[in-house]
């Protein structure tokens, strides 16, 4: 079968020869088929490169770099390097022949199978002749050579000689109880570090010295005969003999490695299997390493050393075993090796010897190997060790000594190698379930060596760490064997018990269970007799855990320990600054507790701590805990006050405040501060404190009250860089927990209380917000926004540099503190004092508080409103014109504008804006500018909004517009001035006052002829409906603006028309409407009427309305004549024009009215005009009888001695109709009928004489067609004269 394999190495031909026939697979093929074809063409190739792997290894042909090279591909330059070593690239024309990977791999695998053949003959003649040898020995015994002779004596001679270069580490067996490793890992490293093993050190250094093993490599070159390998075996016994007497001298020992000693021991060890040779050679590698002083572990593991232990530790020679496990615990104690020794197989070494080794020694020096491995491994690999080292201890453990007693030594070992494996926080869940906890209660028990019990004690403690644990250390009774320890035991075993307990009070879920079995007044006395600083501390550490768990806080109290916290702030040589540090915390936490902290006031805690004050600067590790305990006393409600009445303890809290600043003490002298500076720790929580007591209103007056250093005071310390300057450091902190922060919320909360305003503004509280506004931090300077709100509520903060920092402010997006800044802003503008300030720096302070109108915050109308507020105040004031030029020219009256009518939604911010825009205008100065940049037309536009104080301001500023119209007409024609008025007259909002203004606006417009005639002429501005609402005040001076309006426009032909298109002769008949109709009212009306008197078309509308009016006038002998004159006029276009007027100006006594005025008549003018309105009256023959009834005879009879020509001939016309009317003649004689023919025909009328006689003459003759009165007019004397 091999010359079959060898004849087909190429694989060329099928090697299945005689197999059955395998079908073609017909159609697709599968993928993993052609894979697994591809894989069986290179297969045999591999295999053969796979063969020769050992050899490369053994030649050392992989690069340094490799990794593994049991698995690291095979490439060309490793088989060349075969070639090379094998020598067949002497063979001629070798390379020229193999050129491809596969020939060389075939050529390398043909050599090697010629080794092995040759290897096999070789061995084959050996054993003929080792037979042939044997066969000639004596029956009596064996026949030694003469080396073998030597050898033996060399050995003898070694073994007997005393205090000769040799060690007593070559005897047979090494005593149980002799301690041979003076160099243990735990006397060099220490036990008991948990902090040394929690973190994995460096991995293995990367370049690896490779494993060589004889076993590994294959050997082709053997003795021809047992001689020569006898020979060998004497020279290299020799050899080892002499390398270990030079191992034992210092000179020699020190150039052993340079000389290439260590090489040439280490092959010895390696490939040698005599025993003497091995045990030589482990003597000599334990005298270097363990003992030697002159090569570190590392330079040794870098020279192969750890393989060569690793393959010696299987020897069967237990002294071996115990010189390699020294060794192995000599190179395990050396940092940053523990990998690398892992990766050598030291791990696997050390387990071995704890597993196989009978000594004890040996046991726990393996033990000690793992344990310094374990420190650096994870995972399973150090579960697995922690329990070799636990299966190590727990045969030791039951190791008796030569009494059959434990062996103390071998009881303080297992202790220790627990101590240290629980110090390993990955080694405590394998220990717990390994139940470690158990054995060392048994080792606790049996412990007769006060180390073994502190051992015992440190490993318990280091395993209440784990969880699992704690349970079984309570149930097991330990803590009782512990409190037991602590009042019986020696000083470090009390110790050590006191740490323990220490720590298990550290886990919470032990602390209930400790109380339970007294531990914590166990505890609590030892602290309090003081007998030793170091229990002491503990003790109080022990406290301390107690006292932070909320649920045991109470049970510190109740089980007697406060007051042993409390002596402890006594200080004495038992006492340390530490230990009082942890008095003070337990204290802290006590106090923190609303259950605890009454207890710890009455205990006189608080007045123990005023005690330091004098003493902060000599005690640097107590202050911050000072500072802690006083804050956590602020923290209750209910003692705050008890809190700040306490003498001294407001000036402790201060003075801890200011330790890390420079200040003077009272007596002037500079005290540096301790370098900690103002923004520390300890200021913080001082202040926190300040903070929290501040917030109970009843301690401000012990806050602020004056004392050796004041609050304000020691604040300004803690703001001002220089307290002089008042300068401020920018790049200080400022976030939320800052020192700046937490004095801005200070000051806030102090000035929500009215009683401290004074106090703050005399303490120049103001300028510290100031400063403290210049901060970066937005919490800050919202909480000096609002200090500055609060105390311009009482006082006027009226600082340039107080508003120049609300200004500052006031630029965030942050609504609460814009809010806050434009309340102050608010504030400010109410006192004169702050207004007057306001108004100096209006020019910048305007626009920034028109900036915050436009801020988008949540509360943006409230902002708009007090900003507006601040803006109108400001603007209310005296201010310069160039001021307000300068506000013009910036555009920030055009953003008052924008803001007032489109920005602002709230009513009543645009109220205050209206009112700032009205100031603006009150000033004569620069009033023209105004108009120029359209402030009126802004508060017209505001009357959209319909409301009343809105309009009342639009009104007002149109008032007074008014009066100077001549000079505004084109602008006042621009905002069509007439239409807002009326509009605001037709308004539903527009109440009595809105039209009174209105009313006197208009009057004054409508004295002007181009406003009169462009603005109120025209037929949108509906004036009338605007009188009409006006005419509802009632008052005279609105009815007088109404009958101006009215007149003005009566007196145009333009405006004239408008009234009468537009129905006004009601409105203004109702003017005189009621009683007490002022006198210029009516004289104003009746002329306005009488103009439109003169349109034909207004005649009905007259008689309807204004009839009544215009008899009424003519009537009354109070009125003034030109109004009564008017008013007859007015009679008279309606009575001449508009026949139906006639009867009704008849049936409202028009006659007597017209006897009424005639008295006051002396011009023939009026006379004629009565003349005319009787004359067209006595037309209607229906009419004519009340007329005569009324006199209409009589007042014609003395019309008839006025001489103008047309006056009698009406006055003839009148005599006429009423003597045609046949009614009651008799009346007309007796009111001198006769005598007023007489005068009308006394005089030459001219061309009206013949017309006037023929009227007399006709009215005579209707007389005396009543017969019963003919004699009547026969006794009239101007008959006769008459008839003449």
């Amino acid at each position: 079968m091999a010359d079959m394999l060898t004849d087909n190495l190429d694989g060329s031909e099928p090697w299945h020869n005689g197999a059955p026939y395998v079908p073609t697979t017909i159609g697709h093929v599968p993928k993993c088929t052609q894979k697994a074809r591809e894989f069986l063409k290179g297969f045999p190739a591999e295999e053969r490169a796979a063969a020769l792997r050992p050899f490369m290894i053994r030649y050392r042909l992989f690069p340094d770099n490799c990794k593994d090279v049991h698995t690291a591909p095979i490439t060309i330059k490793e088989l060349k390097g075969l070639v090379r070593v094998w020598k067949l690239h002497n063979q001629k024309g070798f390379w020229s022949d193999h050129t491809t990977r596969e020939q060389i791999v075939l050529a390398l695998y043909e050599r090697m199978q010629y080794n092995y053949r040759q290897v096999r003959e070789k061995r084959r003649r050996a054993d003929e002749d080792r037979k042939r040898r044997e066969a000639l020995k004596h029956q009596d015994g064996p026949q030694l050579t003469e080396e073998e002779k030597a050898a033996a004596r060399m050995k003898a001679l070694a073994s007997r000689r005393e205090g000769g270069p040799r060690r007593r580490s070559l005897e047979e067996e090494p005593k149980k109880d002799q301690d041979q490793t003076p160099l243990l890992m735990y006397m060099s490293r220490g036990f008991g570090e948990p902090e040394d093993r929690c973190n994995p050190r460096s991995p293995s250094p990367t370049k690896k010295k490779k494993k060589f093993f004889s076993d590994e490599r294959p050997s082709f070159e053997e003795s021809e005969d047992e001689d020569e390998d006898m020979q060998q075996v004497r020279i290299k016994r020799k050899c080892s003999t002499a390398l270990l007497n030079m191992s034992l001298n210092k000179k020699m020992s020190s150039q052993f490695v340079e000389q290439g000693g260590m090489a040439a021991l280490l092959d010895l060890a390696s490939t040698c299997k005599d025993e003497e040779i091995i045990t030589n050679c482990a003597a000599a590698l334990n005298n270097l390493i363990p003992y030697g002083d002159y090569y570190p572990p590392w330079k040794l593991c870098d020279l192969g050393v750890v393989p060569v232990i690793v393959k010696l530790v299987k020897s069967d020679d237990a002294r071996v075993r115990h010189f390699m496990a020294l060794c192995l615990c000599r190179l395990s104690q050396e940092h940053q090796l523990e990998d690398r020794l892992a990766g050598q197989g030291a791990l696997g070494a050390a387990t071995r010897l704890v597993a196989v080794s009978d000594s004890v020694r040996t046991k726990e020096i393996a033990a000690k190997v793992l344990i310094n491995l374990a420190c650096s491994m994870e995972g399973h690999q150090a579960d697995t060790t922690v329990k070799n080292v636990l299966k190590c201890v727990a045969v030791l453990v039951t190791h008796r000594d030569k009494n059959n007693n434990p062996d103390a030594e071998t009881q303080q070992f297992c202790a220790e190698a627990i101590l240290v494996m629980a110090c390993l926080p990955q080694a405590r869940p394998v220990l717990a379930k390994q139940g470690v906890v158990a054995l060392l209660k048994v080792m606790f028990l049996a412990s007769q060596r006060p180390a073994t019990t502190n051992a015992c004690a440190s490993a318990l403690c280091n395993m209440g760490q784990a969880h699992s644990c704690r349970k079984e250390i309570l149930n097991l009774g330990l803590v009782k064997i512990m409190a037991r320890l602590m009042k019986t035991g020696e000083e470090a075993t009390q110790r050590i018990c006191t740490l323990c307990l220490t720590a298990l009070a550290a886990q919470a879920d032990l602390r209930p269970s400790l109380l339970k079995e007294g531990a914590l007044r166990t505890i609590a006395e030892v602290v309090y007799a003081r007998k030793d600083a170091d229990l002491v501390k503990q003790g109080a550490g022990a406290l301390l855990a107690f006292a932070f768990d909320p649920s045991t806080r109470e049970d510190v109290v109740h089980e007697g320990c406060l007051g042993a916290l409390v002596a402890l702030l006594d200080k004495d040589d038992k006492v340390d600054e530490e230990t009082q540090a942890n008095s003070l915390m337990a204290l802290c936490n006590l106090i923190a507790d609303a259950a605890t902290c009454p207890q710890v006031l009455e205990a006189g805690v608080l007045l123990k701590l005023v005690g330091y004050t004098s003493q902060l600067t000599e005690l640097p590790s107590l202050v911050d805990y000072l500072a802690v305990a006083v804050l956590n006393v602020s923290t209750h409600k209910d003692v705050r006050t008890y809190v700040a009445r306490t003498p001294g303890c407001l000036d402790l809290i201060i003075e801890l405040a200011l330790l890390g600043v420079a200040r003077k003490d009272p007596s002037g002298e500079l005290i540096e501060g301790d370098g900690s500076g103002a923004d520390s720790d300890r200021t913080k929580s001082a202040l926190k404190t300040l903070l929290n007591l501040s917030l109970d209103s009843e301690t401000h007056e012990a806050l602020l009250e004056r004392r050796r250093r004041s609050l304000l005071d020691a604040l300004a310390l803690l703001v001002y860089e220089d307290r002089k300057a008042r300068t401020f450091d920018s790049s200080r902190p400022c976030g939320k927990d800052s020192t700046l922060h937490l004095i801005s919320l200070l000051l806030h909360i102090l000035t929500t209380n009215k009683t401290n305003h004074d106090q703050l503004m005399s303490g120049d509280a103001s300028k510290l917000l100031v400063c403290l506004a210049k901060t970066s931090n937005d919490e800050t300077r919202t909480a000096v926004a609002g200090s500055l709100y609060n105390m311009t509520q009482l006082n006027p903060v009226a600082e340039e540099n107080a508003i120049e920092a609300l200004v500052r402010l006031s630029k965030s997006s942050e609504n609460e503190r814009v809010l806050w800044c434009a309340w102050c802003f608010a504030n400010l503008s109410t006192y004169p004092k702050g207004r007057a300030m306001l108004g100096k720096l209006s020019a910048s302070l305007v626009p920034a508080l028109l900036g915050m109108m436009r801020s988008g915050v949540a509360d943006a109308e409230k902002v708009q409103y007090h900003c507006a507020v601040a803006v109108c105040n400001t603007l209310s004031v005296f201010l310069k014109k160039q001021h307000v030029l300068d506000m013009v020219a910036s555009g920030t009256v055009q953003d008052v504008i924008v803001i007032t009518v489109l920005r602002a939604n709230d009513v009543r911010t645009k109220q205050v804006l209206a009112q700032a825009l009205f100031n603006l205008l009150a000033r004569v100065d620069t009033r023209r500018e105004m108009i120029e940049c359209d402030v009126p037309m802004a508060l017209v536009r505001l009357t959209r909004v319909e409301d009343p104080i809105l309009n009342l301001l639009a009104t007002n500023m149109l008032k007074n517009l008014s009066c100077e119209a001549d000079k505004n007409v084109e602008k006042l024609l621009e905002m069509r001035v007439v239409r807002v008025l009326v509009s605001q007259c037709l308004s539903s909002s527009g109440g009595v006052q809105i039209k009174r203004k209105c009313a006197a606006t208009l009057a004054n417009l409508a004295a002007v002829p181009e406003i009169l005639d462009k603005g109120f002429c025209d037929r949108q501005s509906n004036i009338v409906s605007g009188v009409r609402s006006i005419a509802v005040a009632r008052d005279a001076e609105t009815l007088e603006y109404v009958a101006t309006i009215c007149y003005y426009l009566s007196a145009m032909k333009k405006g004239r028309d408008e009234l009468v298109a537009q129905e006004a002769v009601p409105v203004l008949a109702s003017l005189c409407s009621g009683e007490d109709v002022p006198a210029k009212v009516r004289q104003l009306v009746v002329a306005a009427l009488t103009h439109i008197s003169n349109d034909s078309t207004t005649h009905e509308s007259l008689t309807e309305f204004a009839l009544p009016l215009i008899i009424e006038t003519m009537a009354g002998a109070v009125h003034a004549h030109d109004t009564r004159m008017n008013a007859m006029t007015l009679l008279c276009n309606l009575v001449v024009h508009h026949e139906p007027s006639r009867g009704a100006a008849v049936a409202l006594e028009a006659l007597p009215a017209l006897k009424a005025f005639v008295r006051s008549c002396s011009v023939d003018e009026h006379f004629a005009v009565v003349a005319k309105i009787l004359r067209d009256l006595t037309w209607d023959e229906e009419h004519v009888p009340l007329l005569i009834e009324q006199g209409a005879m009589a007042l014609a009879a003395r019309l008839a001695k006025r001489e103008p020509a047309p006056l009698k001939h009406d006055v003839a016309a009148i005599v006429c109709n009423l003597c045609a009317s046949g009614a009651r003649p008799s009346q007309l004689i007796e009111e001198d009928a006769v005598g007023a023919l007489f005068w009308l025909t006394l005089q030459d009328l001219l061309n009206l004489t013949r017309a006037v006689t023929v009227e007399c003459a006709t009215s005579l003759r209707y007389l005396a067609q009543h017969s019963e009165i003919v004699p009547l007019i026969c006794d009239e004397a101007n008959l006769l004269p008459l008839l003449l």
